[in-house]
């Protein structure tokens, strides 16, 4: 069940950054932000969906603040603690983790 969910998904962060504009040569730049916040998608049980808010300093120099999918990639993060992450450069605020910004690539 675990990999149908993982699965699914990845499909769906697929089919995201399809609508955002994705291209096979299109590469999403590595960056690594500061955790300010934790939220949810305010589901209970099966659907409830972990957040972080993570600010960065993107390639363009700028600040940003986007929200970072939670899932169970960095289940003992903290506020204050620092992720790395892709994150789109068209919109900044769209950030991915390193696995699933692998298997969507090996997708495409």
């Amino acid at each position: 069940m675990k990999t149908l969910k993982s699965t699914l998904i990845i499909s769906a962060m697929a089919l995201f950054i399809a609508a955002c504009g994705y291209k096979d040569n299109m590469k999403w730049p590595t960056a690594t932000g500061v955790i300010t916040g934790k939220g949810d998608n305010g589901r209970i049980g099966k659907g409830h969906t972990p957040h972080w808010d993570v600010k960065f300093k993107a390639q363009d120099g700028k600040e940003y603040t986007g929200e970072y999918q939670a899932e169970t990639t960095f289940t003992t993060t903290d506020i204050g603690d620092s992720v790395t992450f892709h994150y789109d450069p068209k919109n900044p605020v769209h950030l991915i983790d390193e696995d699933t910004y692998k298997q969507m690539q090996s997708q495409n």
